[in-house]
C-alpha cells in the first residue's frame, strides 16, 4: 500500500494510511502537507535583522552563537554567512567577529583567523585576561572601590550592580579584583 498523500510513492504506510514522513509532520505541525523546509540559504535569510550595523541572527542558538541545520548537521550561523559569502573556510581557521557580537552574521564583520589571531584580536580590544580580570564582568574598578568602602549589605549592592551576592563578596574579600587597593 502507498502513502495516501497525493505524489508520494513511499510505500511504508504506518498510520492513516500515510507514511512516517507524512504522518510525523502531522503530529508535529497539525498538517500531513506542511510544506517541506526551504533551502538552508532562505533559512537563514529568514532568520536575519538587519540593523545599520550589525545582522542579528534571531534563529537558534547554542554557546551564544547562532545555529542553522545544513544537511542534516548543525552550523554556526556566522560560518555559514562567511561560506554563503566568500567561500569554503579553509581547514584550521577561525570565523572570527571584527564586531564581538556572537550574534552578528554580517560578512562585513567577519574575518578569517587562527585560535592565536583571535586571541591577538580579543587582547587588542580589551588587554590580558590576567592583567584586566574585568574585560567580561559587570563591575568595575571604580565599582569595586565603592563596594569595598560600602557599609550596604551584599544583597543590595548585588542588585544594583547586576551581579550575584557572592561577587560582591568576593570583591570585599579580595579574592577577586586583587590589584585593587
Amino acid at each position: 500500500m502507498t502513502c495516501l498523500i497525493p505524489n508520494c510513492e513511499r510505500t511504508d504506510v504506518i498510520a492513516r494510511g500515510w507514511c512516517p514522513l507524512h504522518y510525523q509532520r502531522w503530529r508535529r505541525l497539525g498538517d500531513p502537507e506542511y510544506p517541506v523546509a526551504d533551502t538552508p540559504e532562505k533559512r537563514f535569510w529568514s532568520r536575519i535583522r538587519k540593523t545599520n550595523d550589525c545582522w542579528h541572527w534571531t534563529g537558534a542558538t547554542a554557546g551564544g552563537y547562532g545555529q542553522i541545520v545544513n544537511c542534516k548537521i548543525k552550523t554556526p550561523a556566522h560560518r555559514f554567512s562567511w561560506e554563503l559569502h566568500f567561500g569554503q573556510i579553509p581547514d584550521g581557521l577561525f570565523v572570527c567577529h571584527h564586531c564581538d557580537n556572537k550574534l552578528c552574521v554580517n560578512p562585513d564583520h567577519l574575518f578569517l583567523g587562527t585560535a592565536s589571531d583571535n586571541m591577538q584580536d580579543m587582547i587588542q580590544k580589551y588587554g590580558h585576561p590576567k592583567q584586566n580580570a574585568s574585560y567580561h564582568t559587570r563591575l568595575t574598578e571604580t565599582k569595586v572601590r565603592f563596594i569595598r568602602r560600602s557599609n550596604v549589605t551584599s544583597p543590595v549592592l548585588a542588585k544594583l550592580y547586576g551581579v550575584t551576592a557572592e561577587a560582591i563578596q568576593n570583591a570585599r574579600r579580595r579574592k577577586t579584583w586583587r590589584h585593587i587597593k
